[in-house]
């Protein structure tokens, strides 16, 4: 024990480690399955850490991509790991994910994956930017001359041409919308929270933006 502590008998020691990767480390078993609901309906969602003890904060990612921390109430039933959203509407359409903090000899921080929610179309459609329901090379195209500057587009067409999450409307992801609408790829970017997680703390604390 060194020399220079005041009072050793009561001396204590804490380590805090954030932990998180693209699967949302150590959320084993829960499911980010997602969720097609109805108006008027409830969802439900349950994710949880192994490790006992924990206590979980949820958040919902808006179609403009800005993060809400959710308050147990009517609205919003939080009991632990499980999340219910009551009298759903089009506006509860968005991706929700938990964080776990553990408060145990070492403490740490979990973030999970995102589960995403659809009541009645709400969410938009990514790669869709004449917004007809259809991701199809003419998407594409208005990408492309937006990037260019040759057109402009609304807030929802922005938020839907932005595939790959950077912030900015480039050839990249007329690119990428290309590949998708001719079937070279099946996916564009799911909102991993614990992988895009400094993009949308810095986000967040700066307030909702388009992207």
């Amino acid at each position: 024990m060194p020399k220079n502590v005041a009072d050793p008998e009561n001396l204590t020691l804490t380590l805090e480690i954030l932990l998180a990767d693209e699967t949302g480390y150590g959320f084993n078993g829960s499911s980010f399955e997602p969720l097609s609901k109805s108006a008027g309906q409830s969802a439900e969602f349950n994710i949880s850490v192994a490790a006992g003890n924990a206590d979980y904060k949820w958040y919902k990612i808006s179609s403009d991509m800005s993060v809400t921390p959710l308050e147990n109430g009517e609205k919003y039933q939080i009991d632990g790991s499980k999340l219910v959203v009551n009298n759903l509407t089009k506006e509860d359409s968005g991706y929700y994910f938990a964080v776990a903090d553990n408060k145990n000899w070492a403490n740490f921080s979990r973030v999970s994956d995102s589960v995403s929610l659809d009541v009645d179309g709400g969410l938009l459609t990514l790669g869709d930017a004449d917004k007809n329901g259809i991701v199809n090379v003419t998407d594409a195209l208005l990408i492309l001359q937006y990037s260019v500057k040759m057109l402009s587009f609304d807030q929802s067409a922005q938020l839907s041409a932005d595939v790959n999450f950077d912030g900015e409307i480039t050839v990249t992801d007329a690119l990428l919308v290309l590949q998708f609408a001719v079937g070279k790829i099946k996916k564009f970017f799911k909102p991993s929270v614990s992988k895009n997680f400094g993009a949308i703390l810095k986000r967040f604390l700066s307030g909702p933006f388009l992207f």
